[in-house]
């Protein structure tokens, strides 16, 4: 074996970790520009924001969601010849009591900031329309295609780099957080508070030993958040919910117009519940066999 071989392949045949990683992002970026031109060019997705906001943001998650898609089955599949259940797409663990626990977990997190606050008396029920099929759709959506591209190959692949997992964790709980630096009232609290959503959800992903499960915690928190309680998400202000609520303080309280997100409040709940999903994964990895754990892995 030459070493320029070596260096891109680990003994397992496989890309290292490294650069599995970055291909990774490179075929994303290439493929999400790809799709989205075709979009364009067959009038699939409209050429402004303008034209249909909310349809234009489904759109932009739709092209995303495929290439993402795509690029997990090309990287496991063509490059590393291994199953994609090695990316996270394999079944949870629990199974469907497993899943609706995740899912609980990503709604509570945003009602518990709300609940908090109406202690205090802070609270006002508004009127407003109801939830509509395209706003729902935005927020729902980047639950699969955010899950899919941060913690489904680029985790693996990180994970079995000489970051590990730790590292794995670390680094895409850190870009999770960048990728909305973009997003309207972005905030440092905001920022941090998102990365502490992504070392969550990545604990969600290693406890329940599944990426459906971060899949379905982070969609939950979405429509919990913008949705039930018509709150912002990320910035991103919609008509339509459930409940209609009005919460008044200081924005390090509430989070302001970034939302629940920013709120002090979320990052103590986030800071909790992934200590106890670390702790469990922890204990639930010691309690394995080897043979369990290598094809868990």
């Amino acid at each position: 074996m030459s070493r320029l071989h070596r260096a891109f392949r680990d003994p397992q045949g496989r890309l290292r970790g490294l650069w599995a990683a970055l291909l990774f992002v490179l075929i994303d970026l290439g493929l999400i520009q790809l799709f989205a031109w075709l979009a364009i060019a067959t009038g699939l997705q409209p050429a402004s924001a303008s034209e249909s906001w909310w349809g234009f943001y489904v759109s932009i998650q739709l092209v995303q969601l495929v290439a993402f898609l795509l690029a997990n089955v090309a990287l496991a599949r063509r490059f590393d010849h291994e199953p994609l259940s090695r990316s996270g797409f394999r079944a949870v663990r629990g199974k469907a009591w497993g899943l609706l626990l995740a899912v609980g977990l990503g709604a509570l997190v945003p009602a518990f900031v709300v609940a908090a606050v109406a202690l205090g008396g802070s609270v006002s029920l508004t009127q407003g329309a109801p939830p509509q099929l395209l706003p729902a759709l935005a927020l729902g959506l980047p639950g699969l295609s955010e899950e899919v591209f941060a913690r489904g190959y680029l985790f693996y692949a990180l994970s079995r780099s000489f970051l590990r997992l730790p590292g794995a964790v670390a680094l895409t709980s850190a870009f999770f957080g960048a990728l909305h630096a973009f997003n309207p009232s972005f905030s440092v609290l905001a920022l941090a508070n998102l990365i502490l959503a992504g070392l969550f959800l990545a604990s969600v992903r290693l406890y329940f030993d599944s990426l459906w499960a971060a899949i379905g915690a982070h969609a939950a928190f979405n429509l919990s958040e913008g949705v039930l309680l018509g709150q912002p998400v990320s910035g991103l202000r919609r008509e339509g919910a459930v409940l209609h609520l009005r919460l008044a303080g200081p924005e390090w309280l509430t989070g302001g117009d970034f939302g629940p997100e920013a709120s002090l409040l979320a990052l103590l709940a986030l800071a909790a519940a992934s200590a106890g999903l670390l702790c469990g994964y922890t204990r639930w990895r010691a309690s394995e066999s080897p043979g369990d754990q290598a094809r868990t892995q």
